[in-house]
This record gives structure tokens, C-alpha cells and sequence, in this order.
């Protein structure tokens, strides 16, 4: 069965009843070696590494723990979360593969990835969490410490991290986490607690799936995915505006408003210039992601709801297709219109890029 483990969200670790590292250096604990018989090597009350009685009944990896003599042999009793718990050692100075290669006698999954306090040549592994529970030699988090399976800045998978009280689609950083169930994840410019998807599963209607980058799933290999109701539109002209496309249905231009207005953003209007040429290309490719996930019909119409100029009635750009054997275009045009909308086209939204965010 799994090890329950809580980890703080950073990885500046610390020695369980000791404040600052210590450069002293009796052995070595990542190889064991440099103590006599019946001892091991783990740190001392000043987080020293450090010769001790050996210890084939303690606490396992991943378990409470007060101090590091209460710990296995190669563990050390560290502050990875509230309460300190037993943790692995290994040698970041003897390279990766090496490194990698003890973090794996405790899960093949787990990386020599973090490191003592001022001491850059001893590292401590560090194991990914499974958002889904899907069993397997991944870390399940203990929820009963305050921990959630979440990201972190500076990992490439999963890891237990303190858990938050932030809602579906709020926003997120390290100070206001994500609830239970929840990655604080980032899609263009938005930062928000969104619910991961399962490998191999299809977003809901009215949700667009998009890669978590950075971050992979151990135990399928792919990119961590998410599924967002509102996603970036590249542009490249407005360098003070940028646009996200709501995936919500909704009827009225009151309520695409208010919709726009929950990303801290408002329905786009197509007065600037060249506005219509920056996104084409963002639009259309969006558009065809739409009728891959069969939220549009193969060969329908697309277009968005954006509002009307000045004050005029709602209007919406929709893309045309080239002429002769009904292909799309090359380079696709939008053009605007207050006719031949459909009301469930998905809502543009503009936000100043200046604007102070809530």
C-alpha cells in the first residue's frame, strides 16, 4: 500500500529540531558510509551527518518521526511538512543517474531532487503524489495533515502540498492554494484552480482540454492535462490587450458580460485597428480544436460573440470559409456581424494587461 506523505510546497528542507544546517561531517549518509559496524550514518540535533546506532525497527520512509535516530537506517528525520518525517537520503555531487538510482530503492518513481539545508552535496528524495488514487508506488497524501496532491514551481511531477481553501476555476498561487482535488495550474495568462484530467478522458461539454507544461503523470508518461471553461487567444498586434475565448453558454449580451467579468475581463469589441487579422489565426485553430472534441458539428459555421460597436446591437465574427470546394481558408478571415449568430458560439474577452487583477 501506498505511504502516506505530506510535503511542504517548498523544498527548503530542514532538520527535525534544528534551525541551520551544520558543515560538519562525521560520514557520509547518502552512501552510507565512514561509521563501524552496527551504525549508520543520519544527522545529529545540529543536522550534522552524523554516526548512530543502527536502527533496523524504526520509523519508514515517509512516516512520523521526532527525531532522526527514531528513523530507519539511510533515513533522516526531516521537516518535509508540519510534522517531520522519515526521508531518504541521496548524493546529489555523484550525478543524477546515481542520485536517481538510491531515490529508487524507496519508489521507482521518486528523484534526488531536494537537499539539506547549506549543505549542496546532500540531497533528499522526493516522491510524486497520484491526483487520481490510482494505487501503484505513489505517494498518497495525507489529507488528515492538511496536504493535497498539487504542483510545485520547481518539480517536474506531483507532490504533496499544503491544501487550500480555493475554489473550481478561482485563482491561485502559494499563498492562496487550491482545495482538495484541485491543481493550481496556469493557462496563457490566468492562474487558476482547476480539476486535472484522468489519462485518456475527454474534457465535460463547454470545457477545452489543455497540457499543464512542465508537469508530467509518472504512471501513463504524458503531460499532466487539465480541463478549462475559458483559454487564451494569441495575439501579437495589442500589446496592452489580451484575449481569452469563454467556452460558457449563455444567451444574452448581459450575460456574456458577466462572464467575461468573472475572468476580470470585458466582451471585446472589434474597434482597434487590425484587431480582426491579430486573432484570426487564434480563432480559427480554436475552432477546429472545438469540432475535434465534437463540441461543434464537422463543417459548421464558427464564430464568437463579441460586443456591438459603440453601444450597438450584440454582434459576433464569424469565420469565413474560401470559396469554390467549401475548404477553409489558408489564412482565415473573420468578419463582424449582428446577423447569422449562433447562440451557443463560445464569448471573446479583453483585458488590459496593466489592469490590477482581484
Amino acid at each position: 500500500m501506498p505511504r502516506l506523505f505530506a510535503l511542504c510546497a517548498s523544498l527548503l528542507l530542514s532538520v527535525s529540531g534544528c534551525t541551520e544546517g551544520s558543515q560538519a561531517r562525521e560520514c557520509e549518509p547518502s552512501l552510507q558510509v565512514g561509521c563501524g559496524e552496527g551504525e549508520r550514518c543520519t544527522l545529529n540535533e545540529e543536522g550534522a551527518p552524523s554516526c548512530r546506532p543502527s536502527n533496523s525497527e524504526g520509523a519508514q520512509e515517509g512516516e512520523r518521526c521526532e527525531q532522526s535516530e527514531g528513523c530507519v537506517d539511510g533515513l533522516a528525520c526531516l521537516s518535509l511538512s508540519a510534522v517531520p518525517q522519515c526521508a531518504r537520503f541521496c548524493a546529489l555531487d555523484q550525478g543524477g543517474e546515481l542520485a536517481d538510482a538510491q531515490c529508487a530503492e524507496g519508489s521507482p518513481y521518486a528523484r534526488c531532487l531536494a537537499k539539506l539545508p547549506e549543505r549542496a552535496d546532500i540531497g533528499v528524495c522526493v516522491t510524486p503524489c497520484d491526483p487520481f488514487d490510482r494505487g501503484g508506488e505513489l505517494l498518497i497524501c495525507d489529507d488528515d495533515q492538511g496536504a493535497k496532491c498539487g504542483v510545485h514551481v520547481d518539480l517536474p511531477f506531483l507532490i504533496c502540498v499544503p491544501k487550500g481553501q480555493q475554489g473550481t476555476h478561482e485563482r491561485c498561487d502559494s499563498s492562496a492554494p487550491c482545495e482538495q482535488g484541485l491543481l493550481c495550474l496556469r493557462e496563457g495568462d490566468e492562474q487558476r484552480c482547476v480539476h486535472p484530467l484522468p489519462p485518456g478522458e475527454a474534457c465535460p461539454s463547454e470545457l477545452l482540454k489543455r497540457e499543464a507544461h512542465g508537469y508530467y503523470d509518472p504512471l501513463s508518461g504524458g503531460v499532466i492535462e487539465a480541463c478549462w471553461p475559458s483559454v487564451s487567444v494569441p495575439q501579437s498586434l495589442f500589446i496592452d490587450l489580451r484575449y481569452r475565448l469563454t467556452l460558457a453558454s449563455v444567451s444574452t449580451q448581459e450575460e456574456r458580460s458577466a462572464v467575461c467579468a468573472e475572468w476580470g475581463g470585458a466582451l471585446a469589441v472589434t474597434t482597434p485597428t487590425g484587431l480582426l487579422d491579430s486573432l484570426s489565426a487564434s480563432l480559427s485553430r480554436l475552432g477546429a480544436t472545438l469540432r475535434e472534441v465534437g463540441a461543434r458539428e464537422e463543417g459548421s459555421a464558427f464564430g464568437v460573440w463579441v460586443a456591438g460597436d459603440h453601444g450597438g446591437a450584440p454582434s459576433c465574427l464569424i469565420e469565413q470559409s474560401s470559396e469554390g470546394e467549401g475548404e477553409r481558408a489558408l489564412e482565415p478571415r473573420f468578419t463582424l456581424s449582428d446577423s447569422g449568430c449562433d447562440p451557443s458560439w463560445p464569448t471573446l474577452c479583453s483585458f488590459e494587461v496593466s489592469a490590477s487583477l482581484p
